[in-house]
């Protein structure tokens, strides 16, 4: 596992060499708030803090984007070739990082990008402890309870619902985690160094699509949670009711800013028959998280 200093400089590590000084020369309290790392042609390295933009070095070229998705490629960008047609690519140790450029359209489908113009790399963090105080008062309205969290992108859905597997695992539940992407656990090439602490009775299922990866771990491990990131299409729904109605809890998170967003989302109907426990979270104007937990009827 790895601290917050340690995490942010395996993102820098990302970056072309000439912009490596400008991001280390943030100061320490800065670097532990880094929630991204972006870098686009011309207008070259900035940082997010607490959601703003600060800029750190001018001038970045077509080859300096490029070079940062190959490294986070691990050298070979044709294994990440569906990935990146999606928009982004799971660097080691789970860091997103999120791709612009040309679209490459057949049949009316992206199926690659080519001349990228900018980069974002999103620093994954293992807050341990931030789910504590919802994970008591979870024990307390019975663990098994499917879960939704509910929040704008980048506010830390993934940090907290990798706590909240943690604590679970821990308290004696076995836990299936659907990771496609590999940011809840991590995991790189090396099963035998998880970046992330998940519990001792946690089994991850990484690089299937969410959907059938939940689905799958239902029907082999026999888990009584089961976790999976950022619900977004049909077939995710409807894994989801699938689980939800055989016994197993489901945790899961999905953008938008308040539960009001997701009853006129077209296509998400079927969601408030599913999860009938939500967190929401709300980031303050100074950076800090508020978990707000709702229960019952939407």
């Amino acid at each position: 596992m790895c601290d917050l200093e340690t995490r942010f400089e395996q993102a820098v590590m990302l970056l072309p060499t000439k912009f490596r000084a400008a991001a280390r020369a943030l100061s320490t309290e800065q670097k532990s708030a880094v929630e991204e790392l972006r870098l686009r042609v011309v207008f070259g390295l900035s940082a997010v803090i607490a959601g703003k933009e600060i800029s750190l070095q001018r001038g970045a070229s077509q080859d300096d984007i490029l070079d940062t998705v190959a490294r986070a490629a691990q050298g070979s960008l044709h294994s990440v070739s569906d990935s990146i047609a999606r928009g982004f690519v799971t660097a080691p140790g789970g860091h997103r990082v999120g791709v612009c450029g040309t679209a490459i359209v057949e049949n009316g489908q992206i199926c690659g990008m080519r001349s990228f113009t900018s980069v974002s790399v999103r620093i994954s963090k293992e807050l341990k402890g931030i789910g504590t105080e919802l994970y008591k008062r979870f024990v307390s309205g019975g663990l098994l309870r499917s879960t939704l969290i509910i929040a704008p992108p980048g506010v830390g859905k993934t940090s907290l619902l990798r706590d909240l597997v943690r604590l679970i695992s821990e308290g004696g539940l076995r836990v299936g985690v659907a990771d496609e992407r590999k940011e809840i656990s991590g995991w790189g090439d090396d099963p035998n160094t998880p970046s992330f602490d998940l519990g001792g009775q946690t089994d991850v299922l990484c690089g299937a699509p969410k959907a059938e990866g939940a689905l799958m771990l239902l029907r082999t491990m026999s888990p009584a949670v089961i976790a999976m990131d950022e619900i977004t299409d049909p077939a995710d729904i409807a894994a989801a009711e699938k689980i939800a109605y055989c016994g197993v809890a489901l945790y899961a998170t999905i953008h938008a800013s308040c539960t009001g967003e997701l009853r006129r989302r077209r296509g998400h109907e079927g969601i408030e028959r599913i999860f009938e426990r939500r967190v929401v979270i709300e980031r303050r104007a100074d950076g800090r998280r508020r978990y707000l937990l709702e229960e019952g009827s939407w």
